[in-house]
Parts: structure tokens; sequence; C-alpha cells
């Protein structure tokens, strides 16, 4: 699921939430965490957050995806040098 970021339009706090897609919209019905206020939640559109540090999540994938990832970079070649 992706976070999401919020802010109240009555206190000009900001927070995130993790949300399902479907459902980033029907956090604007909740009071604000913050002040409490009804009706003052606003969705704000964001950047994706970024994922770092892929390798250690590489290690803690199952089915074979560890495996599979390394073919590809085994052939993976650029002007005939291999990366």
């Amino acid at each position: 699921m992706p976070m999401y970021n919020y802010r109240c339009s009555s206190c000009d706090a900001t927070f995130d939430k993790l949300t399902k897609i479907s459902e980033r919209m029907c956090v604007e019905n909740d009071p604000c965490p913050t002040c409490l206020t009804e009706n003052t939640v606003k969705y704000e559109m964001s950047s994706p957050m970024i994922v770092s540090n892929v390798g250690s999540l590489l290690g803690m994938t199952d089915g074979g995806w560890k495996e599979t990832l390394s073919k590809i970079k085994s052939a993976n070649v650029i002007n005939n040098i291999k990366t």
C-alpha cells in the first residue's frame, strides 16, 4: 500500500497515512489528528516514497526472485561490456 500526504486547512498540520489507493480520499472524512477539527483534512499531491537499500530487500524475497534477478543482471551487456 502506498503512503499518502494530508494537510489540515484549520491548523496547517501535515501527516502521512498508509492507505489503499481506492481509499486515499476517505481520510478526508476523518477529523484532523492534531486539532481534531472535522472536514478540514485534504489529500496533497506528492511524489511517491522511494525504497532505498534494495539489495537488502532482495535478500528477504522468496519464490526465486533473487535467482531470476541474478540471471537478468548476468545477461545484461552494454557495448560488449558485462555489467
